[in-house]
């Protein structure tokens, strides 16, 4: 099965828009223990055709709030206790919440009907209140994955040869697990994101697939 990630909106998520006013700020500790509760849930289990088990997720504590898909320009609303069947070129996105964490979780789920299947992925926005603050998850994630990011850099904006760039480019940094990809991409204004991407079969990655971390992080 050859996955990728191929949507462009998600695909520049980890470069983009990551600063929001929304976004509460919570100490390093606060924002890792949350970080530990979503890669815990999102590596919990995969299903028969390689997606994110949404049950495991829901026996990690995290509590389902919204379930809805996109088929072309149609949006549909489904039941939260439902897991609808996608067509071919329909997504679901599913919100999360958790007592026990800081903050919500978003996970895309791909229809396995697709000729080119999509990777699944869990994404959730924190933010801390300084560098020393980013530097500590930083060395919390290096911690628990027991070894520096496998690879990271400055992540490409686009249109950047268009128009000059007042902003500042965000950093990204990316861990390979067994059947899964941790990004983490850290923007302006102590602004974080963390992403699990679905990775179960790697050596038929598309070279130029956006889960490619040599395609996201140059």
């Amino acid at each position: 099965m050859r996955f990728a990630l191929l949507f462009p909106a998600l695909a520049t998520l980890s470069a983009c828009g990551l600063g929001s006013s929304d976004v509460p700020t919570k100490s390093a500790d606060e924002v890792m223990a949350t970080f530990n509760g979503a890669i815990a849930g999102c590596t919990a289990g995969l299903t028969e055709d390689g997606a994110i088990d949404q049950a495991a997720l829901a026996k990690a504590s995290w509590i389902i709030t919204e379930r809805t898909s996109r088929l072309g320009g149609e949006h549909r609303e489904h039941a939260l206790d439902s897991l609808p069947e996608l067509e071919a070129s329909e997504y679901e996105s599913t919100s999360w919440d958790s007592f026990q964490h800081h903050y919500p979780l978003e996970l895309t789920r791909w229809s396995a009907k697709s000729e080119t299947r999509l990777a699944d992925s869990c994404q959730l926005r924190a933010r801390v209140e300084d560098d020393k603050a980013v530097e500590d998850v930083l060395k919390k994630l290096t911690e628990k994955f027991e070894r520096p990011a496998d690879r990271s850099g400055t992540l490409p904006r686009g249109g950047d040869f268009l128009t000059p760039r007042f902003d500042k480019a965000s950093t990204g940094y990316y861990w390979a697990m067994d059947q899964h990809d941790i990004y983490l991409t850290v923007g302006e204004d102590e602004h974080l994101r963390l992403e699990v991407v679905v990775m179960p079969d790697r050596d038929t990655l598309d070279e130029y697939s956006s889960d490619n971390p040599e395609r996201r992080i140059p």
